[in-house]
């Protein structure tokens, strides 16, 4: 297993920023952002090059294209054909340009609890669309699992995954949205996505009171909030995971740097922790 960064922690400075400070932090990986201020469609691919060059001369690999293209169950057919899916090959494109093997593509909601049979029918079909031109791109997609998406519980995210069935289709598995959203994270779900596991988003969470008295879910610095993730690394060990650990940790008021290197460091304790 190994460490990464996701880029966003520093979405509010350049790429280089986000680069330099992920190489700085110590770790192995970064996980690219596909928006701004760092980059989006309108990057050329010549910019996108100097970024390639950039992560590779900082000794870093890229892990990851986390896009916020998809939401195919939510849109209408002609937003689809027109926007989305054009999109998908856009980013596909971009991917190749800065050697990200993998690609998130959002599944999008309802969550499973609302969803009907036709919104998983729908994303299931233009997700499998969208894997097979991954595919065609010699790259894997892969889905978030997030509290308000189709994939949010073990169940929901297997059925999904099942329906789109394709070979290069795994997950970002997120221990900390599926705390939020109250289903298992820990062993019970590793062992259940096995294989399909293929990159994993690393935050700590807090259930705090808002203003008028209800229940809020928090990020909070790794390993000092309430999801167990030395359980989670211990089997992945044991499945044989040998992917990337990327942080997500976006705390309010909290310097990214600083926090890049707290998250950095209890990652790599419980790596090295894990029998």
């Amino acid at each position: 297993m190994k460490s990464c960064m996701f880029a966003g922690l520093f979405r509010n400075s350049d790429f280089r920023t986000a680069v330099e400070g992920a190489a700085k932090a110590g770790y192995e990986g970064i996980e690219v952002r596909f928006a701004k201020p760092h980059m989006d469609f309108d990057t050329p691919a010549d910019q996108l090059k100097v970024y390639s060059r950039m992560i590779a001369d900082s000794g870093l690999f890229p892990a990851s294209l986390y896009t916020f293209t998809g939401n195919y169950s939510v849109r209408s057919d002609r937003e689809i054909d027109e926007v989305e899916f054009p999109n998908a090959k856009r980013v596909f494109e971009a991917a190749c340009v800065l050697g990200t093997p993998l690609v998130k593509i959002t599944v999008g909601g309802p969550s499973p609890h609302r969803a009907q049979n036709y919104h998983f029918e729908k994303a299931a079909f233009w997700h499998r669309r969208t894997a097979e031109l991954a595919k065609t791109f010699g790259l894997k997609v892969v889905y978030e699992i997030h509290a308000g998406a189709l994939c949010e519980t073990v169940d929901s995210s297997m059925r999904f995954m099942n329906m789109v069935d394709c070979g290069n289709a795994g997950f970002i598995h997120d221990p900390g949205n599926m705390y939020i959203a109250g289903d298992h994270y820990g062993r019970f779900a590793v062992d259940r996505f096995g294989a399909k596991i293929m990159h994993l988003h690393i935050k700590d969470i807090k259930k705090i009171k808002d203003a008028d008295g209800k229940d809020k879910w928090v990020h909070a610095p790794l390993n000092t909030g309430e999801v167990n993730h030395q359980e989670v690394f211990q089997a992945l060990k044991d499945i044989g995971f040998t992917g990337y650990l990327s942080t997500e940790v976006n705390i309010d008021g909290m310097d990214p740097m600083q926090a890049a290197v707290h998250e950095y460091k209890e990652i790599r304790r419980m790596i090295d922790a894990c029998n």
